[in-house]
């Protein structure tokens, strides 16, 4: 990570989780496919804080604006994670009906949800 990124918050652009590397906003890739030259910029405005999930999403994906980008993430993450965002919502006193294993389960379950949910959100901002 440039020294430069490392001074800045360590949050990501687009989730608002943890960063944990740099993400071309103009993909090395590109670069590569398009000017025929190899080329790898830790320009302050060529590079920002990603969590690595984030990253993955966007890939080489040549999506100019952050705000768009973020737009993308957005829409990925709710792809990705469908099957849990579906998923019910417990209640407290729904909660306190179960018991041990299950109890851990649910809560669990409706932890990831809470983070999946926030993390789009904060794209949308």
């Amino acid at each position: 990570m440039p020294d430069f990124l490392k001074r800045e918050s360590c949050f990501c652009c687009y989730c608002g989780d943890f960063a944990t590397e740099c993400d071309h906003v103009i993909p090395v890739s590109w670069y590569q496919r398009t000017l025929k030259r190899r080329r790898t910029s830790k320009r302050k405005d060529e590079v920002v804080l990603s969590c690595s999930s984030c990253n993955q999403i966007i890939k080489n994906n040549l999506v100019c604006s952050l705000g768009t980008r973020a737009a993308f993430v957005a829409e990925r993450l709710a792809i990705v994670h469908r099957k849990r965002l579906s998923s019910p919502h417990w209640d407290t006193s729904e909660m306190d009906e179960l018991e041990g294993r299950i109890l851990r389960k649910v809560s669990a379950m409706q932890m990831k949800k809470s983070l999946i949910i926030n993390r789009i959100r904060h794209c949308n901002i």
